[in-house]
């Protein structure tokens, strides 16, 4: 599933060109692969691994949001009982708590893999990859930013569009845990 489509582009720029349909589709997983690569994981819904070492909690905490489900749970090779552990929330964070009052054993490879991310996109990260891709857009045209020049001192302004930091910004809750 795509983050946004070509549809969406041309609906928020207005630009309704015909022959360059090519071009709006490859800007559009362009601007995806900026949100993606900023967020730290792929937001749509997927099964994922998560490999960490245990360190003699009873809790992991899951390196990205929207944990719908666990589908395993392995300790150096050996599954844990679905009924050894549950996944609970706690703040934006998801956890795997262990329901069996044991610890997730010190220095043991531990595999979890999970169903994660969103069957739909949430809005926040549709607007930012659709502000993405349309100044993508916007610079196939030539204009790759704006420049204004103060009279008082003479002094020049350029304001560069392909600093999508403040387009970003606003997922900050969404990215991907660094643990």
């Amino acid at each position: 599933m795509a983050l946004i489509t070509v549809a969406e582009l041309e609906a928020f720029t207005g630009n309704k060109e015909t022959d360059n349909q090519t071009l709006k589709a490859t800007l559009c997983a362009a601007a995806e692969t900026v949100v993606t690569d900023h967020l730290g994981y792929d937001p749509t819904s997927a099964t994922r691994s998560f490999r960490t070492v245990g360190v003699g909690l009873d809790f992991l905490i899951l390196p990205i949001p929207a944990v719908a489900s666990i589908t395993s749970i392995t300790e150096d090779g050996v599954a844990l009982a679905a009924t050894a552990y549950t996944l609970a929330l706690h703040g934006a964070k998801y956890w795997i708590e262990r329901t069996d009052g044991l610890n997730f054993n010190r220095a043991v490879k531990i595999i979890v893999t999970y169903v994660a991310g969103y069957t739909v996109i949430p809005d926040i990260i549709k607007h930012a990859t659709t502000r993405i891709a349309a100044l993508m857009l916007e610079e196939t045209h030539g204009n790759i930013g704006l420049t204004g020049k103060s009279f008082a001192d003479l002094s020049r302004t350029f304001i560069n569009y392909t600093n999508y930091a403040k387009y970003l910004a606003p997922l900050a809750p969404l990215v991907a845990e660094s643990l």
